[in-house]
Protein backbone atom coordinates (compact mmCIF):
# COMPACT_ATOMS: atom_id res chain seq x y z
CA UNK A 1 0.00 0.00 0.00
CA UNK A 2 1.17 3.53 -0.72
CA UNK A 3 2.20 5.92 2.04
CA UNK A 4 1.42 9.60 2.46
CA UNK A 5 5.05 10.54 2.99
CA UNK A 6 6.25 11.73 -0.42
CA UNK A 7 3.69 12.34 -3.15
CA UNK A 8 6.40 12.35 -5.82
CA UNK A 9 6.59 8.58 -5.30
CA UNK A 10 3.21 8.30 -7.04
CA UNK A 11 4.42 9.65 -10.37
CA UNK A 12 5.04 6.19 -11.75
CA UNK A 13 1.29 5.51 -11.59
CA UNK A 14 0.52 8.08 -14.30
CA UNK A 15 -0.87 6.81 -17.59
CA UNK A 16 0.13 9.96 -19.48
CA UNK A 17 3.33 11.63 -20.63
CA UNK A 18 1.84 15.10 -21.17
CA UNK A 19 -1.11 17.34 -20.32
CA UNK A 20 -2.22 17.10 -23.95
CA UNK A 21 -2.61 13.34 -23.62
CA UNK A 22 -4.59 13.82 -20.41
CA UNK A 23 -6.91 16.33 -22.06
CA UNK A 24 -7.58 13.94 -24.95
CA UNK A 25 -8.43 11.22 -22.46
CA UNK A 26 -10.85 13.49 -20.57
CA UNK A 27 -12.55 14.42 -23.81
CA UNK A 28 -12.82 10.74 -24.72
CA UNK A 29 -14.45 9.89 -21.38
CA UNK A 30 -16.98 12.73 -21.65
CA UNK A 31 -17.74 11.82 -25.26
CA UNK A 32 -18.57 8.25 -24.29
CA UNK A 33 -20.25 8.67 -20.91
CA UNK A 34 -21.57 12.23 -20.52
CA UNK A 35 -25.13 11.22 -21.43
CA UNK A 36 -25.00 7.75 -19.90
CA UNK A 37 -23.95 8.60 -16.34
CA UNK A 38 -25.74 10.80 -13.84
CA UNK A 39 -24.60 14.34 -13.03
CA UNK A 40 -22.98 13.35 -9.73
CA UNK A 41 -20.62 10.84 -11.34
CA UNK A 42 -19.70 13.29 -14.11
CA UNK A 43 -19.10 16.05 -11.53
CA UNK A 44 -16.78 13.80 -9.52
CA UNK A 45 -14.84 12.85 -12.63
CA UNK A 46 -14.46 16.51 -13.62
CA UNK A 47 -13.35 17.46 -10.11
CA UNK A 48 -10.67 14.78 -10.03
CA UNK A 49 -9.52 15.70 -13.54
CA UNK A 50 -9.21 19.38 -12.55
CA UNK A 51 -6.93 18.41 -9.66
CA UNK A 52 -4.85 15.95 -11.70
CA UNK A 53 -2.42 18.48 -13.15
CA UNK A 54 0.72 18.69 -10.99
CA UNK A 55 1.33 15.00 -11.55
CA UNK A 56 -0.37 14.37 -14.88
CA UNK A 57 -3.47 12.25 -14.38
CA UNK A 58 -2.98 11.81 -10.62
CA UNK A 59 -5.10 13.46 -7.93
CA UNK A 60 -4.83 13.30 -4.13
CA UNK A 61 -8.12 13.83 -2.30
CA UNK A 62 -10.12 12.48 0.63
CA UNK A 63 -13.68 11.24 0.21
CA UNK A 64 -14.82 13.97 2.58
CA UNK A 65 -13.17 16.66 0.46
CA UNK A 66 -14.90 15.45 -2.70
CA UNK A 67 -18.24 15.22 -0.88
CA UNK A 68 -17.91 18.80 0.35
CA UNK A 69 -16.91 20.08 -3.09
CA UNK A 70 -19.97 18.61 -4.85
CA UNK A 71 -22.34 18.93 -1.88
CA UNK A 72 -23.06 15.20 -1.62
CA UNK A 73 -22.62 12.57 1.09
CA UNK A 74 -19.48 10.47 1.37
CA UNK A 75 -21.50 7.32 0.69
CA UNK A 76 -22.72 8.84 -2.59
CA UNK A 77 -19.13 9.72 -3.51
CA UNK A 78 -17.95 6.17 -2.82
CA UNK A 79 -20.75 4.66 -4.90
CA UNK A 80 -19.98 7.02 -7.77
CA UNK A 81 -16.28 6.24 -7.63
CA UNK A 82 -17.06 2.53 -7.76
CA UNK A 83 -18.95 3.14 -11.02
CA UNK A 84 -15.93 4.98 -12.44
CA UNK A 85 -13.64 2.16 -11.33
CA UNK A 86 -15.89 -0.46 -12.91
CA UNK A 87 -15.81 1.54 -16.17
CA UNK A 88 -12.01 1.55 -15.92
CA UNK A 89 -12.06 5.34 -16.06
CA UNK A 90 -9.85 5.60 -12.98
CA UNK A 91 -7.95 3.65 -10.35
CA UNK A 92 -8.22 4.29 -6.61
CA UNK A 93 -5.24 3.67 -4.31
CA UNK A 94 -5.39 3.95 -0.53
CA UNK A 95 -2.51 5.37 1.49
CA UNK A 96 -1.38 4.86 5.06
CA UNK A 97 -0.20 7.70 7.30
CA UNK A 98 3.52 7.34 8.00
CA UNK A 99 4.39 11.00 8.47
CA UNK A 100 2.92 14.03 10.21
CA UNK A 101 1.52 14.43 13.70
CA UNK A 102 -1.06 11.65 13.24
CA UNK A 103 0.36 8.33 12.09
CA UNK A 104 -1.27 5.03 11.36
CA UNK A 105 -4.56 4.33 9.66
CA UNK A 106 -5.64 5.47 6.23
CA UNK A 107 -4.56 8.77 4.74
CA UNK A 108 -5.70 10.49 1.54
CA UNK A 109 -6.70 8.62 -1.61
CA UNK A 110 -4.68 8.57 -4.79
CA UNK A 111 -6.90 8.73 -7.89
CA UNK A 112 -5.25 7.76 -11.16
CA UNK A 113 -7.12 8.62 -14.36
CA UNK A 114 -7.03 5.94 -17.04
CA UNK A 115 -6.55 6.60 -20.73
CA UNK A 116 -9.89 6.98 -22.53
CA UNK A 117 -8.54 8.75 -25.62
CA UNK A 118 -9.35 5.76 -27.85
CA UNK A 119 -13.01 6.86 -27.70
CA UNK A 120 -12.07 10.01 -29.60
CA UNK A 121 -10.51 8.01 -32.41
CA UNK A 122 -13.84 6.19 -32.80
CA UNK A 123 -15.63 9.53 -32.93
CA UNK A 124 -13.26 10.99 -35.51
CA UNK A 125 -13.64 7.91 -37.70
CA UNK A 126 -17.40 8.30 -37.75
CA UNK A 127 -17.23 12.03 -38.40
CA UNK A 128 -15.67 11.34 -41.78
CA UNK A 129 -19.17 10.45 -42.95
CA UNK A 130 -22.38 12.38 -42.45
CA UNK A 131 -23.78 13.11 -39.00
CA UNK A 132 -25.14 9.92 -37.52
CA UNK A 133 -28.58 11.31 -36.79
CA UNK A 134 -28.99 12.30 -40.41
CA UNK A 135 -27.77 8.94 -41.65
CA UNK A 136 -30.10 7.07 -39.33
CA UNK A 137 -33.02 9.24 -40.38
CA UNK A 138 -32.52 7.98 -43.92
CA UNK A 139 -32.61 4.40 -42.63
CA UNK A 140 -35.92 5.07 -40.96
CA UNK A 141 -37.34 6.72 -44.07
CA UNK A 142 -36.42 3.93 -46.44
CA UNK A 143 -37.80 0.98 -44.49
CA UNK A 144 -40.83 0.13 -42.45
CA UNK A 145 -38.66 -1.39 -39.75
CA UNK A 146 -35.00 -0.68 -39.14
CA UNK A 147 -32.77 -3.73 -39.12
CA UNK A 148 -30.32 -4.28 -36.23
CA UNK A 149 -27.34 -3.58 -38.48
CA UNK A 150 -28.78 -0.21 -39.46
CA UNK A 151 -29.73 0.83 -35.96
CA UNK A 152 -26.48 -0.15 -34.24
CA UNK A 153 -24.92 3.33 -34.50
CA UNK A 154 -28.01 5.34 -33.70
CA UNK A 155 -27.77 5.06 -29.93
CA UNK A 156 -25.85 8.01 -28.47
CA UNK A 157 -24.01 8.55 -31.77
CA UNK A 158 -21.65 5.65 -31.14
CA UNK A 159 -21.11 2.08 -32.27
CA UNK A 160 -21.65 -0.84 -29.96
CA UNK A 161 -18.60 -2.77 -28.78
CA UNK A 162 -17.88 -6.21 -30.15
CA UNK A 163 -16.92 -9.07 -27.85
CA UNK A 164 -13.67 -10.57 -29.03
CA UNK A 165 -14.46 -9.28 -32.52
CA UNK A 166 -16.83 -12.22 -32.98
CA UNK A 167 -20.03 -10.31 -33.43
CA UNK A 168 -22.54 -8.41 -31.36
CA UNK A 169 -24.70 -9.89 -28.64
CA UNK A 170 -28.39 -9.79 -29.51
CA UNK A 171 -31.32 -9.22 -27.16
CA UNK A 172 -31.36 -12.83 -25.95
CA UNK A 173 -28.23 -12.10 -23.90
CA UNK A 174 -29.94 -9.40 -21.83
CA UNK A 175 -30.41 -9.91 -18.08
CA UNK A 176 -33.93 -10.91 -17.12
CA UNK A 177 -34.27 -7.83 -14.92
CA UNK A 178 -35.19 -5.80 -18.01
CA UNK A 179 -38.96 -5.99 -18.66
CA UNK A 180 -39.72 -8.23 -21.62
CA UNK A 181 -42.34 -5.83 -23.01
CA UNK A 182 -39.67 -3.11 -23.21
CA UNK A 183 -37.26 -5.44 -25.00
CA UNK A 184 -39.92 -6.54 -27.49
CA UNK A 185 -40.67 -2.95 -28.52
CA UNK A 186 -37.04 -1.84 -28.69
CA UNK A 187 -35.34 -4.85 -30.32
CA UNK A 188 -36.53 -4.20 -33.92
CA UNK A 189 -34.50 -0.99 -33.80
CA UNK A 190 -31.75 -1.94 -31.32
CA UNK A 191 -31.20 -5.68 -31.40
CA UNK A 192 -27.75 -5.21 -29.86
CA UNK A 193 -27.92 -6.15 -26.17
CA UNK A 194 -25.60 -3.35 -25.09
CA UNK A 195 -27.78 -0.67 -26.68
CA UNK A 196 -31.02 -2.04 -25.20
CA UNK A 197 -29.34 -2.28 -21.81
CA UNK A 198 -28.17 1.34 -22.08
CA UNK A 199 -31.69 2.50 -22.92
CA UNK A 200 -33.10 0.69 -19.89
CA UNK A 201 -30.40 2.20 -17.67
CA UNK A 202 -31.61 5.57 -18.91
CA UNK A 203 -35.12 4.67 -17.72
CA UNK A 204 -33.80 3.65 -14.30
CA UNK A 205 -31.69 6.79 -13.96
CA UNK A 206 -34.61 9.07 -14.80
CA UNK A 207 -36.92 7.26 -12.36
CA UNK A 208 -34.34 7.72 -9.64
CA UNK A 209 -33.65 11.37 -10.46
CA UNK A 210 -37.32 12.43 -10.36
CA UNK A 211 -37.87 10.44 -7.12
CA UNK A 212 -40.81 8.30 -8.19
CA UNK A 213 -42.51 6.18 -5.54
CA UNK A 214 -42.42 2.88 -7.41
CA UNK A 215 -39.66 0.90 -9.11
CA UNK A 216 -38.71 1.67 -12.70
CA UNK A 217 -40.51 -1.48 -13.93
CA UNK A 218 -43.80 0.14 -12.87
CA UNK A 219 -43.33 2.86 -15.49
CA UNK A 220 -42.37 0.62 -18.40
CA UNK A 221 -45.46 1.59 -20.41
CA UNK A 222 -44.51 5.26 -20.20
CA UNK A 223 -40.96 4.40 -21.31
CA UNK A 224 -42.37 2.45 -24.26
CA UNK A 225 -44.62 5.35 -25.30
CA UNK A 226 -41.71 7.78 -25.17
CA UNK A 227 -39.52 5.39 -27.15
CA UNK A 228 -42.15 5.02 -29.87
CA UNK A 229 -42.49 8.80 -30.04
CA UNK A 230 -38.73 9.16 -30.41
CA UNK A 231 -38.67 6.59 -33.22
CA UNK A 232 -41.46 8.49 -34.98
CA UNK A 233 -39.55 11.77 -34.70
CA UNK A 234 -36.37 10.11 -35.93
CA UNK A 235 -38.19 8.63 -38.92
CA UNK A 236 -39.45 12.09 -39.81
CA UNK A 237 -36.00 13.64 -39.40
CA UNK A 238 -37.09 15.85 -36.49
CA UNK A 239 -34.33 14.99 -34.02
CA UNK A 240 -31.44 17.46 -33.98
CA UNK A 241 -29.51 15.87 -31.09
CA UNK A 242 -28.71 12.18 -30.66
CA UNK A 243 -31.50 9.64 -30.31
CA UNK A 244 -30.52 8.82 -26.71
CA UNK A 245 -30.58 12.51 -25.73
CA UNK A 246 -34.03 12.95 -27.25
CA UNK A 247 -35.33 9.80 -25.55
CA UNK A 248 -33.85 10.84 -22.20
CA UNK A 249 -35.32 14.35 -22.38
CA UNK A 250 -38.76 13.14 -23.39
CA UNK A 251 -38.81 10.45 -20.71
CA UNK A 252 -37.74 12.85 -17.99
CA UNK A 253 -40.50 15.30 -18.93
CA UNK A 254 -43.14 12.54 -18.83
CA UNK A 255 -41.94 11.09 -15.54
CA UNK A 256 -41.74 14.50 -13.89
CA UNK A 257 -45.44 14.86 -14.65
CA UNK A 258 -46.02 11.39 -13.26
CA UNK A 259 -44.13 12.24 -10.07
CA UNK A 260 -46.19 15.39 -9.64
CA UNK A 261 -49.40 13.41 -10.15
CA UNK A 262 -48.35 10.84 -7.55
CA UNK A 263 -47.50 13.58 -5.10
CA UNK A 264 -50.90 15.22 -5.43
CA UNK A 265 -52.71 11.89 -5.28
CA UNK A 266 -50.84 11.17 -2.08
CA UNK A 267 -52.44 14.25 -0.52
CA UNK A 268 -55.91 13.26 -1.65
CA UNK A 269 -55.98 15.63 -4.61
CA UNK A 270 -56.82 14.98 -8.25
CA UNK A 271 -58.80 11.91 -7.26
CA UNK A 272 -62.07 12.92 -8.95
CA UNK A 273 -62.50 11.69 -12.50
CA UNK A 274 -63.84 14.84 -14.14
CA UNK A 275 -63.46 13.46 -17.64
CA UNK A 276 -65.30 10.28 -16.79
CA UNK A 277 -68.09 12.28 -15.16
CA UNK A 278 -68.57 14.46 -18.24
CA UNK A 279 -68.73 11.40 -20.46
Amino acid sequence: MLTNGNVSNYKHLSKFTSTEELNLSIRGFLYKFKYELNETIISIYRLIANHAVKFTGICFMKYSTIAKQINKSESTVKRSLKVLKDLKALEVHRTTRTSGRVRGGFGHNVFVLCDMSNELSKMNHRQNDEKLCEVQSEHFKNSEETSPAESGNLLDKRSSNNVGNKGQLNHTYLPDTIPNEFVEVVKPFFNNASDIYTLWLRVQNVCKSVKLKQSSETYVNIAIQVFKGAVFMQKNNKIRTSFIQYFYGGLKARLLKQASKEKYNGHGLLQYDWIGEEA
